[in-house]
């Protein structure tokens, strides 16, 4: 997990920014996309197409409808990520929703225009499936459990 790549400055997302609670555009950056990482143009509940794919993705292809869970990174490489307990990271997994990614950037979550994710945690939806319907599977929570 490289942080020498530079962030994608595009991204437009809604916040409320002060007391007010008002909604208004709210521009910031993404991390630029790694060799094994794509960029989505996501959905409320992260539901997207791919638009960008890193030179070691096999999974996924530009154009692939994809539905992203509560997790966008981790290590990948602990003992509790190599048993697939990615939520146990000893170093941290980064979630979805205001986590430290691997290049010091917060991450925002579904709503702005792309996210970053490894393609470990991506899922494939059927490209005739409805995304009204898909995204109802990744609302935090609803995806992954613990023991």
């Amino acid at each position: 997990m490289s942080s020498e790549a530079v962030q994608n400055e595009d991204c437009l997302g809604w916040a409320a920014r002060d007391v007010s609670g008002y909604l208004s555009p709210y521009k910031f950056g993404r991390r630029a996309v790694g060799n094994d990482d794509y960029t989505v143009v996501p959905g409320h509940e992260i539901v997207g197409v791919v638009k960008e794919v890193g030179s070691n993705v096999d999974r996924f292809k530009m154009g692939d409808h994809v539905g992203v869970g509560t997790y966008v990174n981790s290590c990948r490489d602990c003992d509790h990520c190599n048993m697939d307990l990615d939520v146990y990271c000893s170093k941290g997994a980064v979630g979805t929703f205001n986590s430290i990614d691997v290049d010091g950037t917060i991450t925002k979550g579904g709503y702005s225009s792309s996210i970053v994710v490894h393609q470990r945690y991506c899922f494939t939806i059927p490209k005739d499936y409805p995304a009204a319907l898909a995204h109802h599977c990744y609302v935090r929570g609803s995806l992954f459990t613990v023991p």
